[in-house]
């Protein structure tokens, strides 16, 4: 360690290095020099050595408590934070480690003070570190389930990370506004409203917003209650400490502040928006829940066990996925879907009843010993709390007989979630018994979808409105705003479970107008718009740049009403089509969102226009056969499709001499679907006889021979 007499001191006194710490430079060279050459255990002891002789010294006390820290030991690396801090209250380097130290001890909660005060005194003089710090409590709100301030942390972390992170932080925050499970309205941006206040009050609200910029969002959030008690009228306030409690963690808090707001506004829009945030967190929170449940059995013989399940089909047996290359966790060795009745004998078909269907209850995972022989053979069953549940785990347990091993005992460790009562009785998940088509389950779907939200959600009391089924609130004018707001919170449960509510269709259920569509102009500043907003859009008023700028964030926040809007918009603008760099994505996504709308015929339409587009490209053979054989996967879910016949024929016809691979491949669809009497067999037997080395592609032999391969649906 070289230091300029005249630098600053690193122990942060403010002094030059000879006017303070000059003495102990060379031992601290020392100290460096073993810590870099991984002497950890001698660095420790110089340093111990230094601190007996330096007892305050915030140079070393500093080092050993970073050294301590990489060590895992927070407890020791306060204890020595504590004396610096002591002298020094607002010492930048301090602050930021014992911030960091009581995070590894008991994480935000118990940090939260300490990290208040790193980030006021530390987002100047250490950034970086500050930004390090924030994704650390990000991972961990995540983790909690604290969207909004998961969110808030890593967009602050945007703010000050070193460059070669910043790539890093912004991915994460793609993927996070991504994720459609995260519930659509509290992804995204959420900007602090306007309050309006002047004199005294003016300046505490400015002082809340300057805490808020730095990340200090609990010590605002208390200016801001302060300033809503003595203004309970002004809803700009009650929506800012909302918005302040849930980046800070605190949801529940959150949401009685975000209830007052939506009563508070005058403006419909800012109050359906802020009942329906409110409603959401609220969820997370409320205590009327139904919480995953988890049991240990411990066995004698596995393969015995197995045979017991054998001949039940209440027992769907699944393929196990494929080993994780390097993964040292034990691989189950069978796992089970567990229904509520058997699917031996079922045959759906549209018409079908959907009380017929079987439901999943739970999932059976069984575990041989490990070959080290430290962890015995064992099984274990999860699901949420239920009747079928506890019925289904006696009958395991009567399965197991005497190769159970004493009691099974309930892991209330391994309990991996929990959800609100109400969102609970309107979650369901099937098993279509094996051979079932595809066209008939998604029929069934819709019907299913249909019941919930019609009937299943239309009777279920809910929180927000007081413990009022939807049903019961219709046409009550002071419920009107939590009434819309509850459409929302159903419209965000079936985007997160890929299903497109009719919203329109919903709202006038409960006899409720949904927001208008937000005209857009060149001034209307649509980057800081929130999720709920953004949807909201008029996207025929955008401008060409605005309308592909709306399609990235679109395809980004994938709410499907919205989206499909979007790209329909889209892709009838010629200047937008010239400008998007995949056409062939664009495609693909209105095919996907047609089938999750259940209009196959609107998905065979945009194949067709998808074709048009493909054969006027220059890789047109290739794309065109991409196309063809998306709508032949897309018509295999029906194998009564009249159309089927006619699709192989046509397509051996045009690909069977020149790409002889689509014609293995084509027997292996038929025979997976049942339908091999469709495709000619004399021609698979002619290209299987005479295959290349990779798919031919026109005006180039070289290429094939070289081994390229054309993509395939399925691949």
């Amino acid at each position: 360690m070289t230091l300029d007499p005249y630098s600053p001191c690193p122990c942060g006194s403010g002094k030059k290095v000879k006017f303070c710490c000059a003495a102990i430079v060379a031992e601290m060279d020392a100290v460096q020099r073993l810590h870099q050459s991984g002497q950890d255990e001698a660095c420790l002891k110089k340093l111990g050595e230094l601190a007996a002789k330096h007892p305050r010294n915030a140079w070393v006390l500093n080092y050993r408590a970073s050294l301590h820290l990489t060590r895992e030991l927070p407890e020791e690396a306060q204890a020595d934070l504590r004396i610096v801090l002591e002298d020094h209250a607002d010492h930048p380097m301090s602050l930021l480690l014992y911030a960091n130290a009581s995070m590894a001890l008991g994480g935000i909660d118990v940090a939260r003070p300490a990290v208040h005060r790193c980030f006021q005194k530390c987002v100047r003089e250490l950034p970086e570190f500050v930004g390090d710090l924030a994704i650390n409590i990000a991972n961990e709100m995540l983790i909690r389930q604290q969207f909004m301030a998961a969110r808030q942390y890593l967009a602050f972390a945007m703010r000050f990370v070193s460059d070669e992170n910043r790539e890093t932080v912004f991915r994460r925050l793609h993927e996070f506004d991504s994720n459609v499970e995260i519930p659509y309205p509290l992804r995204s941006v959420h900007l602090l409203a306007e309050e309006q206040l002047e004199g005294p009050a003016a300046k505490d609200a400015d002082k809340a917003r300057r805490l808020a910029e730095i990340g200090c969002w609990g010590p605002a959030a208390k200016v801001y209650a302060q300033l809503s008690a003595a203004h309970p009228e002004n809803a700009a306030l009650h929506q800012n400490l909302g918005l302040c409690r849930a980046w800070d963690g605190d949801q529940a808090t959150a949401a009685v502040a975000l209830h007052a707001a939506a009563k508070a506004h005058t403006d419909r829009a800012s109050a359906v928006e802020c009942e329906t945030v409110a409603q959401l967190l609220d969820r997370f929170e409320i205590e009327d829940r139904v919480y995953v449940e988890g049991w240990m059995f411990d066995l004698d013989s596995v393969a015995r066990v197995l045979g017991a399940f054998e001949g039940d089909s209440r027992f769907v047996k699944l393929p196990l996925p494929p080993k994780q290359q390097g993964s040292t966790e034990q691989e189950p060795a069978a796992f089970f879907q567990v229904l509520d009745r058997p699917a031996a004998g079922i045959q759906l078909t549209p018409e079908s009843r959907l009380e017929d269907v079987p439901l999943i209850i739970g999932h059976l995972s069984i575990y041989d010993r490990d070959r080290d022989g430290d962890e015995p053979a064992h099984a274990f069953f999860t699901g949420f709390q239920r009747p079928e549940f506890d019925a289904a785990r006696e009958s395991i347990v009567s399965r197991f007989g005497a190769e159970l091993q004493g009691e099974p005992r309930r892991e209330d460790d391994l309990v991996e979630d929990s959800v609100a009562a109400e969102e609970q009785a309107l979650f369901w998940r099937w098993h279509c018994p094996q051979g079932t088509p595809q066209v008939v389950r998604r029929q069934l779907e819709q019907r299913m979808w249909e019941r919930t939200a019609r009937e299943v959600w239309m009777r279920t009391p809910l929180h927000a409105l007081g413990g009022q089924p939807p049903q019961e609130a219709v046409g009550n004018a002071e419920q009107a705003v939590p009434l819309l707001a509850a459409v929302y919170v159903l419209d965000a449960f079936c985007d997160s479970n890929r299903h497109v509510l009719d919203f329109a269709a919903q709202c006038a259920l409960v006899g409720i107008e949904p927001l208008p569509p937000i005209h857009v102009t060149s001034e209307t500043p649509i980057a800081h718009f929130s999720a709920m907003q953004f949807c909201l859009i008029d996207v025929q008023s955008l401008a060409d740049e605005q309308l592909i700028y709306v399609s990235n964030r679109a395809i980004m926040l994938r709410h499907g009403t919205f989206l499909y809007q979007t790209l329909e918009e889209l892709l009838s603008r010629p200047e937008c089509r010239k400008r998007v760099s995949d056409l062939q994505d664009v495609y693909l996504t209105m095919v996907e969102l047609s089938t999750e709308l259940y209009r196959r015929d609107l998905a065979f339409e945009w194949i067709e226009r998808a074709r048009e587009w493909a054969g006027q490209q220059p890789q047109s053979f290739e794309l065109k056969l991409q196309w063809d054989m998306r709508e032949l996967m897309l018509r295999l879910d029906d194998p009564t499709d009249e159309r089927l016949p006619g699709m192989f024929r046509d397509m051996t016809a045009r690909y069977g001499k020149k790409v002889p691979e689509v014609m293995q491949y084509l027997a292996v669809l038929s025979e997976a679907y049942g339908v091999s009497s469709m495709l000619d067999q004399a021609a698979i037997a002619t290209a299987g006889g005479n295959l290349p080395g990779g798919l031919w592609t026109p005006g180039d032999e070289a290429v094939a021979e070289q081994g390229k391969k054309l993509w395939l649906p399925g691949q």
